[in-house]
């Protein structure tokens, strides 16, 4: 590490990685019930983010959601939504401003602001990434390839810790579902949780992918609460906004995308391999490794494509974890693999090759089984499972934490 910059930023070594955002349409729930709520808005806007996101998401289903990700708040806020999105570049300019036209983590307060908008609003998120990027383009500021890393980063940091909780589980559910206190409490938590969790891990990385290293860059903590109060803060906007306006909120959001061609799907896959591909290669090198894990990520994808048309075995679909107690297991077999791996190698100065390779070999093998075990009986919800569910929470969190080695 050298020091090249005053404020107590230091260069960074290149290195990091861009967690992946997974696309979900599910939270796209109201009550039919007519409103008790009614604010102002502008129809026009409506149609026109409607029109948009249906229109997007033949290009971009990730692009798409995150256009439509705001229905909630133009709901509830009608005619003063527009300040958002108006906020996310005025707030791109000002980061830029205040990185000297560098791609590099804003100040610690810029970084709370981000935050919040990114969470109300994936729009309002992405297009302060825009003005971002466009602000320090017309500044000079992109001065080598690590820039165009960075500002991948800051990006991802800026709209996709919502659009990962909002996959999680949903922020809102119809008021007639199963066991609906357990539910929404398990959503409540659950979306803050791991929009949070997300949202520590991009934090964590923006200093390798920016390549350099502000005073604040170990203030997770602090990152990991603020995401925990504005997602619950959303969570809340979300149900009041389902509760109280339905019908208006049925208006103003696409209640169901059309399917992306596969072409598209095709596409999509190939432009986040070469992603993945274009931030791993910085810090592991053009070698071996960088190929056979880039395989490794881009063959089940392709190969999932398809998966439908695999015979599907439902009775061992009970045997396979899914939801939290997945995530867990995750977490532990992880573990026992990387320690695994960690006393095979840890003596070569190859390991990080070994490791990047290798330590995808529990999520294939996982990603596979399921290609074989879609569909079949669920576990039903009692009493015993939802207290053993808790547990798993429990432990996970300890994990994720260090407390459990």
């Amino acid at each position: 590490r050298e020091d090249s910059s005053t404020g107590g930023t230091q260069r960074e070594e290149a290195g990091g990685d861009l967690p992946s955002v997974k696309v979900s349409f599910g939270d796209s729930i109201s009550d039919v019930r007519p409103d008790r709520l009614h604010v102002p808005r502008f129809q026009r806007i409506d149609n026109a983010m409607n029109k948009m996101a249906s229109r997007v998401v033949r290009i971009s289903p990730m692009l798409a959601r995150a256009t439509d990700d705001g229905a909630y708040a133009r709901s509830l806020l009608g005619v003063l939504w527009p300040l958002l999105p108006m906020a996310g570049i005025v707030l791109g300019v000002l980061s830029a401003f205040n990185t000297d036209f560098v791609i590099m983590t804003p100040a610690l307060s810029f970084i709370v602001a981000i935050a919040v908008l990114g969470i109300l609003d994936a729009f309002a998120g992405i297009l302060f990434a825009i003005s971002f990027g466009l602000s320090v383009l017309i500044g000079g500021g992109f001065s080598s390839v690590h820039s165009l890393r960075g500002l991948l980063g800051i990006a991802v940091f800026a709209f996709a810790p919502v659009m990962i909780s909002a996959a999680t589980r949903p922020f809102r559910r119809t008021s007639d579902v199963e066991h609906p206190l357990w539910n929404r409490t398990v959503d409540f938590v659950l979306t803050a949780l791991f929009g949070s969790w997300a949202a520590g891990a991009m934090y964590t990385a923006l200093p390798s992918l920016t390549t350099f290293k502000p005073e604040h860059s170990d203030r997770v903590d602090f990152v990991h609460v603020v995401f925990i109060c504005v997602i619950a803060f959303r969570w809340i906007a979300e149900n009041i906004a389902r509760v109280y306006m339905p019908s208006q909120l049925r208006a103003t959001e696409v209640e169901e995308f059309d399917d992306p061609p596969r072409a598209q799907r095709f596409a999509s896959i190939i432009i986040r391999t070469a992603v993945f591909a274009f931030v791993a290669v910085v810090f592991i090198g053009n070698n071996w490794a960088l190929w056979a894990g880039t395989a490794m990520y881009l063959m089940p994808k392709l190969i999932d494509q398809f998966s439908d048309a695999f015979p599907n075995f439902s009775t061992l679909h009970q045997l396979i974890p899914r939801g939290l107690l997945r995530v867990v297991a995750m977490l532990f077999v992880c573990l026992w693999w990387g320690n695994i791996v960690n006393t095979q190698y840890g003596g070569s100065k190859n390991l990080l090759l070994y490791a990047f390779v290798l330590l995808n070999i529990p999520g294939v093998v996982l990603g596979s089984i399921d290609w074989f075990v879609r569909d079949g009986k669920k576990w039903d919800s009692t009493a015993v499972s939802r207290i053993l569910g808790v547990m798993v929470l429990i432990v996970g969190i300890l994990c994720v934490r260090g407390f459990i080695p």
